[in-house]
């Protein structure tokens, strides 16, 4: 999460294509574009990732936070905690685009 200014906040997340396609907000992209442009970079033999963002408001950040550090005090199923918190926030993405390098 990165804040902007005195009370923008852009959480920036990356992934695998097929979990932040799962998470995107499909009216904010061209998906068909991306999805050709990930097979050929796939044809390729290029490892890709997805780049996406989402602006949220202070409340949000705030909560995030501290259900964040409640699951990092967690002694069992840290893990998990950690997962399920961040999930809660990586919804209706804005995708920006894909990386493709050689491995």
């Amino acid at each position: 999460v990165v804040k902007r200014g005195d009370a923008e906040y852009l959480l920036f997340v990356k992934g695998a294509d097929n979990v932040m396609l799962e998470r995107a907000n499909n009216d904010l992209f061209d998906k068909k574009t991306l999805l050709d442009d990930l097979k050929e970079f796939s044809r390729e033999g290029l490892r890709t990732l997805v780049i996406g963002q989402k602006k949220l408001k202070e409340e949000t950040v705030k909560e995030f936070l501290t259900k964040y550090e409640e699951a990092k005090r967690k002694t069992a199923g840290r893990e998990a905690a950690l997962d399920d918190v961040a999930e809660e926030l990586e919804k209706d993405i804005e995708v920006l685009g894909a990386t493709a390098i050689e491995d």
